[in-house]
């Protein structure tokens, strides 16, 4: 028993540093394995591969291994990246024939798999069916209709966890702040990040900022872009300065542009696509004024 938690406890150590050759081949030389190790590998491959992760969850099935709670849960989220819609399903049958629908990090994969999908109805029929709704099966249910571009509907459910007295965290924020990005939704997007620090004593991190960017990307407002970019206390990463670059692009500002494409020069001095896309501008500016 204690070779099969130490064997277990070093394939998940190998699969969280992203080394999965190394954590399935330790799996692959147990001598004996439990449920814990098989779900530990799917879930590893969940984030990787998903069409392995299936997979091998097929394989634990059928060496007669009982699924765990948390073997669900991982095999719901690999069929959620892999867009695996016939085999989630019948992994839903699974669960319903096994008494756990109503388990709440089931609920929750459950709520992401239909919502990735674009089954939003059963998404949300799962949804309303669970006993506790708690802040992970809120952010999935917003998340399943911002990421299906329904995007007043993910504010008003937003609006309603609130209501519901369920306070967000990050996850959630992000999320809602995507939402608002992709909707054009401007002053919602400043709204929730004011309220994050102040009302929900919620601490911003680089995603928001980066998602807050994009905001303000799509909706032209580039000296306000620049200006996050350079003084957010966080140093600005590739994404940053190609969310800047890229607004520029759109915009035709070819100056905030060549500052943009300098510092992601300097990151990685190969990269010729920043290049490529201030010769683009130019060449566009250059046919309009003919």
């Amino acid at each position: 028993m204690r070779d099969i938690i130490t064997s277990t406890t070093m394939v998940d150590a190998y699969a969280q540093l992203g080394d999965l050759a190394v954590a399935r081949a330790i799996f692959d030389e147990m001598p004996e394995r439990n449920s814990v190790t098989w779900s530990v590998l799917i879930s590893a491959y969940g984030k990787n591969n998903g069409r392995e992760s299936l997979r091998l969850f097929l394989r634990m099935d059928l060496e007669g291994f009982r699924a765990e709670e948390m073997t669900y849960v991982a095999v719901l989220d690999a069929c959620s990246s892999a867009a695996a819609v016939a085999e989630g399903r019948i992994i839903h049958e699974s669960v319903l024939d096994r008494g756990l629908s109503r388990d709440l990090r089931i609920g929750s994969a459950l709520v992401d798999f239909y919502g990735k999908c674009g089954q939003l109805e059963t998404a949300r029929l799962i949804f309303s069916e669970l006993p506790i709704q708690d802040v992970i099966l809120w952010t999935a249910l917003i998340t399943s209709y911002a990421h299906n571009g329904h995007l007043p509907e993910a504010l008003a459910i937003f609006r309603e966890m609130l209501l519901a007295g369920i306070l967000p965290d990050c996850v959630t924020i992000v999320s809602v702040l995507s939402a608002c990005s992709h909707g054009g939704v401007e002053g919602d997007g400043w709204i929730h990040v004011v309220r994050m620090a102040w009302d929900y004593d919620l601490e911003l991190s680089l995603a928001h900022y980066l998602c807050v960017m994009d905001l303000l990307g799509r909706s032209g407002k580039l000296e306000l872009l620049e200006d996050l970019v350079t003084s957010m206390p966080f140093e600005p990463d590739v994404v940053a300065w190609t969310t800047l670059l890229s607004a520029c692009k759109e915009i035709g500002d070819e100056r905030r542009a060549a500052r943009a494409a300098r510092k992601l020069r300097e990151m990685d001095s190969n990269a010729m696509a920043p290049y490529a896309l201030l010769s683009n501008m130019h060449a566009g500016v250059a046919n309009a004024e003919d």
